[in-house]
C-alpha cells in the first residue's frame, strides 16, 4: 500500500503532545506546611532556609500534579544556596516538572549536576540521564538523545526505553545515522541504526518495510526491538494491507478543547499536505464536530462519509465511553487517555486506544485494525 500514511500518523503519534489532558494525582494525608505557607515562609527567609522551603513547596506541588507551578518555583531557586542531598532533589523535581510541560531547557540545567556532583546514587544518575536524554530531543538534539537513551539501555536501565529512542532516532539523517554507529558499533547501536534506515528507505511502502523488517530481525534476533517494536512501527503493522482512502477526526469546534482540537488538525493537514507535496498519495481526512454529537452519531457520520479508520475523539468522557464498548465500528486512534480502570496503564492494545499523554512519563500507544478488538 503506497498510500502516505506513515508520513501523516507516525509523525503525528511521535510529536503531539496534548495540553491539559494528563490527569493530576493528588498525594493524599499530607503533614506539615502547604506549599503556599512554605513560600510564604520563604518570603521572610534568605539565603539556603530560603532555597529549601521554596524546594519543599515545588516538590509538594510536583506531587499534586501542579507541575507548572512546580517548574516555576524550583527554576527559580539558585542552586547553588543547596546542600549536595537538597540539590540532587532539586534537579529531579526540576527534570521531571519541565519534562511534564515539555520545557527541555529546564530538563537540561537540571540535570547539569550530571557533570557537577559526583555523589549522586546511581538511582538518581540513572533517572538523570533518562530524562537528560528526553529533554535533549525536546531542544532539537535527536542524535545526542539519541545516544544517551541507547546507552541506557545497554547497561540495562529499568525503563522501557524502545519509544523514547525510535522518536529521535526516526528523524536522524543518514548522515547522523552514520555517524551514530561510528562512534559505538556494538550490537544494540547497530541494530538501531540498521532499523532506522530500513525505515527512512521504506519510501512509505509498508509492504516493502516489512519484507525487510523480517529480514533485519533475523540478523537481530536478541535486539530489544525485536522482543517488542517501536509503538509506531507496530501501528503500521496493523494497517499493512489495509487500503485506507479516507479518515474521519473526531473533534472539537467548541469548548475548552478547541484550541487543542485546532492545533491537531493543522498539523494533521500540515503532514498530509507536505505528503502531497512530495508525490504521495494521502488518505482524505474529513472533520467532524464532536462538541455536539454522542459516540454513535459520530461514527454514523464518519461511516455514511466512507471513512475506513478514525482518529479521535479527544475528549476524555468520550473515550472513556469507548473503553467501556466491546467493540467500536471503526480502527480508532484515541487522542486521549479515558477513565476506564484498565487504560490507566501507559500502554495498550485496544481499538481505542490512546495517541499520547502529556506527560513524558506516558507512552504512545498504536492505532488498531481489529475493529472487533475489545476496547479496555
Amino acid at each position: 500500500m503506497r498510500y502516505a500514511l506513515r508520513r501523516l500518523l507516525l509523525p503525528l503519534m511521535a510529536t503531539l503532545m496534548l495540553a491539559g489532558c494528563a490527569g493530576q494525582s493528588m498525594m493524599q494525608g499530607i503533614s506539615g506546611p502547604s506549599a503556599q505557607e512554605l513560600l510564604k515562609q520563604a518570603n521572610s527567609q534568605s539565603g539556603p532556609q530560603a532555597a529549601a522551603s521554596r524546594l519543599e513547596a515545588a516538590d509538594i506541588l510536583a506531587r499534586q500534579g501542579d507541575t507548572a507551578q512546580a517548574l516555576q518555583i524550583a527554576g527559580q531557586i539558585d542552586s547553588t544556596q543547596l546542600d549536595d542531598a537538597q540539590r540532587t532533589r532539586w534537579a529531579l523535581v526540576l527534570s521531571d516538572s519541565a519534562l511534564a510541560e515539555e520545557d527541555g531547557w529546564s530538563a537540561i540545567r537540571a540535570t547539569d549536576i550530571l557533570d557537577t556532583q559526583a555523589n549522586l546514587s546511581a538511582e538518581d544518575r540513572q533517572t538523570l540521564r533518562y530524562r537528560r536524554g528526553l529533554a535533549l530531543n525536546m531542544i532539537g538534539e535527536p542524535e545526542a538523545s539519541a545516544r544517551l537513551l541507547i546507552d541506557l539501555q545497554r547497561e540495562n536501565a529499568p525503563y522501557e526505553l524502545n519509544d523514547d529512542i525510535w522518536k529521535p532516532l526516526s528523524s536522524l539523517s543518514p548522515t547522523a545515522l552514520d555517524a551514530l554507529v561510528a562512534t559505538n558499533g556494538d550490537p544494540i547501536t547497530q541494530g538501531w541504526v540498521d532499523l532506522a534506515r530500513l525505515y527512512r528507505t521504506s519510501g512509505g511502502d509498508i509492504s516493502n518495510l516489512f519484507d525487510r523488517l523480517d529480514q533485519w530481525r533475523s540478523r537481530y534476533p536478541d535486539h530489544p526491538a525485536n522482543r517488542r517494536l517501536p509503538q509506531d512501527l507496530s501501528a503500521l503493522r496493523r494497517i499493512e494491507g489495509n487500503e485506507i482512502s479516507q479518515i474521519a477526526v473526531f473533534l472539537p469546534n467548541s469548548g475548552p478543547l478547541a484550541n487543542i482540537a485546532s492545533a491537531i488538525r493543522q498539523g494533521l493537514e500540515a503532514r498530509a499536505s507536505d505528503a502531497q507535496n512530495q508525490g504521495e498519495r494521502t488518505p482524505r481526512l474529513t472533520f467532524v464536530d464532536s462538541s455536539q454529537q454522542n459516540i454513535d452519531a459520530l461514527y454514523a457520520q464518519a461511516t455514511m462519509s466512507g471513512a475506513q479508520a478514525v482518529i479521535g475523539p479527544l475528549d476524555k468522557d468520550k473515550v472513556s465511553e469507548l473503553e467501556t464498548r466491546s467493540s467500536v465500528p471503526l480502527p480508532t486512534l484515541a487522542l486521549n487517555y479515558g477513565e476506564h480502570p484498565g487504560t490507566r496503564r501507559p500502554t495498550c492494545s485496544s481499538t481505542a486506544c490512546p495517541l499520547r499523554m502529556k506527560r513524558a512519563r506516558s507512552l504512545t500507544a498504536p492505532i488498531s485494525t481489529d475493529a472487533g478488538a475489545r476496547a479496555s
